[in-house]
């Protein structure tokens, strides 16, 4: 409303408030800008979804490097010897080392001439004491050293072993089978044979008293 000095008459002025319009039109870019970045947002998610899920760029694949087929019976077990390099492998009647590069038989024991064992079913190795831990199927644990020379048949509580690993910092074989699981300790122990010591050392030059 405004009054005109010069006549005294009253007129009426309308004029449009183009700040409310101008801030509609920024309400709507922002709205429109937030759509657009959600979208975005969503497409990038789901093209990261798309590549984990897809992951077309890993390529896998196997090929023959060597082969050691002496065993006549299916192996069911395999170790690696880390102080002499070596593999190791068992079936029910013999127990075979190896060297990796070219596959030649370096050891062989039959479990029946060495301890009149008819089968074994798996077997480990302890780096500790440099020894072959064969179970056998008649419950027994036989021992035999890292060039398969047999020491000792132990009588074992436990039945059938289809699994053997040992731990090296506390001295235990922990054994699974029909059983169950089972942690055994493991010792070793010297005794002194003065009739081997002679035969070793003839001229008697180490030999006290």
């Amino acid at each position: 409303v405004a009054t005109s000095k010069a006549k005294g008459e009253t007129f009426w002025e309308c004029k449009m408030d183009t700040s409310a319009v101008v801030m509609a039109d920024k309400d709507v870019d922002i709205r429109d800008l937030k759509r657009q970045k959600i979208k975005t947002h969503m497409r990038g998610f789901e093209k990261r979804q798309r590549e984990k899920s897809l992951p077309t760029f890993l390529h896998f694949g196997t090929e023959m490097h060597l082969g050691f087929n002496r065993h006549i019976c299916p192996v069911n077990s395999l170790k690696w010897n880390p102080d002499s390099c070596t593999y190791a492998s068992l079936d029910e009647k013999s127990i075979y080392v190896w060297e990796p590069l070219h596959g030649v038989e370096l050891f062989k024991a039959n479990f029946f001439e060495t301890s009149k064992t008819h089968a074994v079913s798996c077997f480990t190795y302890t780096s500790k004491h440099r020894l072959y831990l064969v179970f056998s199927t008649k419950f027994q644990l036989l021992i035999f050293s890292e060039y398969l020379e047999f020491h000792k048949a132990l009588s074992l509580e436990i039945r059938s072993v289809n699994f053997a690993e040992f731990h090296e910092e506390s001295s235990q074989i922990v054994t699974g089978g029909v059983d169950g699981v089972h942690v055994l300790g493991f010792h070793v122990g010297s005794k002194y044979d003065g009739k081997k010591a002679e035969m070793l050392d003839q001229e008697k030059s180490k030999l006290k008293g």
